[in-house]
């Protein structure tokens, strides 16, 4: 009789917890609400994923994150220089920042598992914990700045906007929550991290000055392709030379020519690229490269406070002394078209002109084409065989220094009247496959 009871009873109890486990809980319908903690719910097809639990946790704690996400946005609009798109891409970062921080105090209080095969979860953060966990965050990132910022400014050089990058790395996930730092320009208080380093990175641009070797630039397409120039970055504030700063110089032909980077002096080396120039004036434009720089808003600031250094070339026509050797069998030839084309080469790509007294040109220009017979007709029904070859070779007046020497693929002529006129034909075949370039 006892045991019959007994199992009364447990089959009673047993059908009133069945009950109570498949009573749809409250907080399902409604999240709780309270001052002490931020409560997410998370939602899944039993059946449609294997780790159900787990990914109804991560949308639990992701509706947490959404509520944490409220005010950061509004704040970061009256903090930062930033479009909406940054502000956005911010605070996506800061929270999921701030949430992984945070995994250890989120607690899933309670679970229920629906006869439609829908699993439920509720988790919860407490604001206490997650406001303290914050500020010891921030307190750190603040220091780390601060240090990185005491650098940038102990000695002014091409790493202090490197440093400048680092230090709003430190706080770019705090930036909601104003960062501050003992000022470094007063005597005391406190002053906003962000504040401090866009004041850095405009006060660093304007104390830039940068000059050329020569006050005047003068540059001669070909007889300087190779000529180095020097340009100088000094401290406006202190008159010091600036070491290891960046600098991109592009000219108004192309994007981007080169990165300058200066060495313990001030000094940077420059050479014009190998291009025709057929204006007489060449603006250059230097101005501070932050490619390399990781913090997109440190990028953002510099674009706006960057100065331009512009400067102007003057680009003078060199003046060419051509010497014709072109021998056919033994005859000069002065009347060859070849010379002609060659001249309209000089004259369309680098606005050359043409002397005739070698002491009064910058360049002098051989052609020296030669031809030869190297077998005798074989009778009246084959052709005359004659072989033209040569080059060009360029060399400056001044020291006689060779430049460029072009060698001419060899060329075979014919003609059935004379050597003579297949000699001709073989030069006719140069000039029509000529193909120059004398930059280097």
């Amino acid at each position: 009789m006892s045991r019959l009871i007994l199992f009364y009873l447990v089959f009673v109890f047993s059908s009133c917890a069945d009950r109570a486990k498949n009573v749809k809980p409250d907080w399902i319908s409604k999240r709780p609400s309270d001052e002490l903690n931020w409560y997410g719910i998370g939602s899944v097809n039993k059946s449609k994923d294997n780790d159900y639990r787990s990914v109804a946790r991560l949308r639990a704690v992701s509706e947490i994150a959404e509520q944490i996400k409220v005010n950061i946005k509004s704040k970061l609009v009256d903090i930062v220089e930033a479009s909406n798109d940054q502000i956005n891409e911010f605070s996506s970062s800061m929270i999921e920042s701030r949430v992984e921080a945070n995994l250890k105090f989120i607690e899933y209080f309670d679970s229920f598992g629906s006869k439609d095969g829908q699993y439920h979860v509720i988790a919860r953060l407490n604001r206490e914990k997650y406001f303290e966990q914050l500020a010891l965050e921030l307190k750190k990132a603040e220091e780390r700045s601060a240090n990185l910022i005491q650098s940038a400014i102990s000695e002014f050089n091409g790493s202090s906007f490197r440093l400048l990058s680092e230090a709003m790395n430190e706080i770019d996930q705090y930036l909601d929550l104003n960062p501050k730092m003992v000022s470094p320009f007063e005597s005391s208080g406190e002053k906003a991290i962000y504040d401090i380093i866009s004041n850095l990175i405009y006060d660093f641009s304007n104390r830039i000055n940068i000059v050329t070797e020569h006050k005047k630039i003068v540059f001669t397409p070909i007889l300087d392709s190779q000529k180095k120039f020097t340009l100088k970055a000094i401290d406006k504030k202190t008159n010091d030379p600036i070491s290891n700063f960046s600098l991109v110089i592009g000219f108004t032909f192309l994007d981007s020519y080169d990165t300058l980077i200066t060495d313990e002096s001030g000094r940077a080396t420059f050479s014009f690229p190998d291009l025709s120039y057929k204006n007489s004036k060449l603006n250059m434009l230097l101005k501070l490269d932050y490619s390399n720089l990781e913090n997109p808003q440190v990028k953002h600031l510099m674009k706006i406070s960057s100065l331009k250094f512009p400067f102007n070339v003057e680009i003078l026509k060199p003046v060419v002394f051509i010497e014709n050797n072109i021998i056919n069998l033994g005859d000069k030839i002065t009347d060859s078209s070849i010379i002609d084309k060659i001249k309209i080469l000089f004259e369309n790509s680098y606005a050359a002109t043409f002397n005739n007294t070698l002491d009064k040109s910058d360049l002098k220009l051989q052609i020296n084409i030669f031809t030869e017979k190297r077998r005798e007709r074989i009778n009246d029904n084959f052709p005359y065989i004659v072989y033209a070859s040569g080059g060009i070779s360029l060399s400056r007046v001044s020291d006689n220094i060779e430049i460029k020497n072009i060698k001419f693929p060899e060329q075979k002529g014919s003609d059935f009247d004379s050597p003579i006129l297949a000699g001709k034909d073989a030069i006719q075949k140069i000039e029509k496959k000529l193909d120059l370039n004398f930059t280097n």
